[in-house]
C-alpha cells in the first residue's frame, strides 16, 4: 500500500528537497507540494492525503497556521509537523501534533514519523487540541 502524502511547507526549497526525498520512497508517493498557506490547505482538500508534512519557517507562529490543517484533517489524515526551532515544536505539541521533527534530524526519521502517522489509522485523536494542563516537550 502506498502512502499519500502532502507537503505543505512555505520554504521552496525546503518543500522541494522533501518532497523529492519522500516520492523516492517505495512505500510513499507525494500527491501534493504546495505552501503551507492558504494554498495549501486547499490543495489538501483536493489531493485528500493520507498524511500532510507541515513546516514554517522558523520565524512564524504555527499557531496561525495550523489550526486550519487541524480542521481539513479531521477526516483522518496524520500531520507531521517538520520544525526548525523548539519554540515551534512546543506550538505543534500544543495544538495536538505529536510527530515532530526538526530540520537537522536524519531523513530517516522523517519516513518513519509518516509511516508510523499512517499505520496508527484515523488521525483524529493525533490532531485534537490537548488540554492546556498536559505540557510535552520536543523530543530529537
Amino acid at each position: 500500500m502506498t502512502i499519500q502524502v502532502h507537503v505543505a511547507c512555505d520554504d521552496e526549497n525546503y518543500r522541494s528537497v522533501i518532497a523529492d526525498f519522500l516520492d523516492h520512497q517505495t512505500d510513499m508517493e507525494v500527491v501534493a507540494a504546495s505552501s503551507s498557506g492558504g494554498v495549501g490547505t486547499a490543495a489538501v482538500q483536493v489531493a485528500e492525503p493520507d498524511v500532510v508534512v507541515l513546516g514554517l519557517p522558523p520565524s512564524a507562529h504555527v499557531a496561525e497556521l495550523a489550526p486550519r490543517y487541524r480542521e481539513l484533517l479531521a477526516d483522518g489524515s496524520a500531520v507531521v509537523a517538520f520544525c526548525m526551532t523548539h519554540e515551534q515544536a512546543a506550538e505543534y505539541q500544543e495544538l495536538g501534533i505529536e510527530r515532530v521533527i526538526f530540520s537537522d534530524e536524519p531523513a530517516r526519521k522523517l519516513t518513519a514519523a509518516i509511516r508510523a502517522a499512517y499505520q496508527a489509522g484515523a488521525g483524529l485523536a493525533r490532531i485534537a487540541p490537548r488540554a492546556a494542563s498536559t505540557p510535552r516537550t520536543a523530543t530529537h
